[in-house]
This record gives C-alpha cells, structure tokens and sequence, in this order.
C-alpha cells in the first residue's frame, strides 16, 4: 500500500492500549506449611510522555532511481521518498507476509526490489519498488542471536551480515544463501585489542564483526571508532594483510616540500 505518509511524533506510551496498565505482583503468604500464590493487580497512571526516536536503525539505502528507504522500526513500517519528494509507506505489526515485529535494515535488491530485514523474525522479506510483498526467507540465525546485515546493505543470491550471542556476545560474519537461509561461510574474529592499539576508550573488549566483504574474499573492518582499517587479504586468513591508521596527524611540510613549493611559485608568470 503506497500513498503520501503524516510524519507523526513518536511516544514513549506509545503501545500502551489505554492510559491505565496493570502488572502482577505475586504475593507468598504461609498457610499450613505451604506457599500460596495470590495476584495482586495494581493500576498504573502515567506521569509524563517525551518524544522518542520512530527507529532503532540510522542506516538508509538508496535505490537505483535514487529513492531513499529508511526503517521506522517502532512503527513497524518502512518509509520512502523518491528525488520528486513522493512518499511510499508500507508495513504493518504482526508476523504475516509483509508485517514486522522488528525492521531493522532496508536493503538494495535486484530487479529494484526492496529488501527488509527483521531482526526479531529471523526473516527477510522482499518487496515490489511500490510496496506488494513479494517473498521471504525465514531460516535466519535468530535466538539466542541476532542476524544483522552488513554495511553493503545490498542483497543478491547470498547475503553478508554479522550474528551476535545474546550471552556470550561473540560475533561471527557470515555468508547466507538467500534461497534457503543456509550459512554459506561463518567465523568469529579477534577482539580489536589483540590487532590494534586503540586510542579510543571503551574498546577494550570490542571484537571485530561487521566486515565490508570484497573481491577475492577479502574483509575490511573499521576498527576503533573509525580510528583504524584492518585489512584481511582473504576472509580466511590466520593474520590481517594490512592494518592502515586513518587518524589524520598534524605535522610541518619537510624542507624538500617548502624547496618544491618555491620552485612551483616562482614558475608562475609575473613571480
């Protein structure tokens, strides 16, 4: 379903039926040796609302016509707007064809299709450039992990993305063949700590995940904050090919910089 879309403000009592909520506290009281269970219900005014975000993905995709697609993953929907400034919105809650319960990442597909990622289905789902749904594959790793996309944020016959353990938060890249949701190709990286000297506090524990996927196989990480760019000749390699630091670094121009300089200036006419 296509049309021109209201922006609306999103609340933070937004899924709330009506302004009164009730939650359980279950009370042990002793009789007779043994414990008895009673609910106690317990209604619940709200005190204040404040404006939140309509998504929990900042990633937009760009189509080949030049529209751009962003998820509104609260709302369970995803928006977009073509160069003219018209509007497309389609989606809905739910588990069916073409509803979300978690929209995560929009992406290029072919035939300029849209692809959705749903991260709490474990499903892409496929969509026409004005919105009918067209197919999904619902054998993603899900629970305990999460599948995310990677940053091509493209699809075609296979998909990279990066799963992440609910409790042990290890992250694997992996291939997944889109036909059939299997894992092609799968494999958890070192911490950044172990490659890098990370400037950047709070990485400590940060391990590499999220791989850009190039030709021959090769991986590209953005390490620390952007600080660093690990470099794996092919995916497979024991040990990184490259590891460049991005980091501009201030400095003076050397004596042979200044001397070609000069000559540059006095070259020009009227110097």
């Amino acid at each position: 379903m296509g049309g021109r879309v209201r922006r609306q403000g999103s609340r933070f009592l937004r899924n709330m039926k009506s302004h009164r909520a009730a939650f359980i506290a279950l009370l042990t009281t002793a009789c007779g040796g043994q414990g008895d269970f009673a609910p106690l219900y317990v209604a619940i005014e709200p005190v204040a609302s404040v404006e939140a975000p309509a998504s929990d993905s900042y990633a937009l995709v760009l189509l080949e016509d030049g529209t751009a697609c962003v998820a509104e993953t609260y709302w369970y929907r995803i928006v977009c707007n073509d160069p003219g400034g018209e509007s497309l919105m389609f989606g809905a809650k739910g588990e069916g064809p073409g509803e979300f319960l978690f929209p995560h990442s929009v992406l290029r597909a072919p035939d300029g299709m849209i692809g959705v990622m749903d991260s709490d289905l474990g499903r892409l789902s496929l969509f026409t450039e004005t919105g009918e749904f067209v197919s999904a594959t619902s054998s993603f790793p899900s629970t305990p992990s999460t599948f995310f996309i990677g940053p091509q944020k493209v699809v075609g016959e296979t998909l990279a993305g990066m799963s992440r353990d609910f409790f042990s938060a290890i992250r694997r890249d992996l291939e997944i063949e889109l036909a059939t949701g299997h894992v092609l190709w799968e494999r958890s990286f070192p911490l950044e700590r172990d490659v890098v000297d990370c400037a950047s506090p709070g990485r400590t524990d940060w391990q590499l995940g999220g791989g850009h996927t190039g030709p021959g196989s090769s991986h590209l990480f953005v390490a620390c904050y952007g600080e660093y760019l690990v470099w794996y000749a092919h995916r497979d390699d024991a040990e990184p090919a490259a590891i460049v630091r991005t980091t501009y670094v201030e400095r003076y121009p050397s004596d042979s910089e200044v001397a070609s300089e000069m000559r540059l200036l006095q070259s020009r006419p009227g110097a």
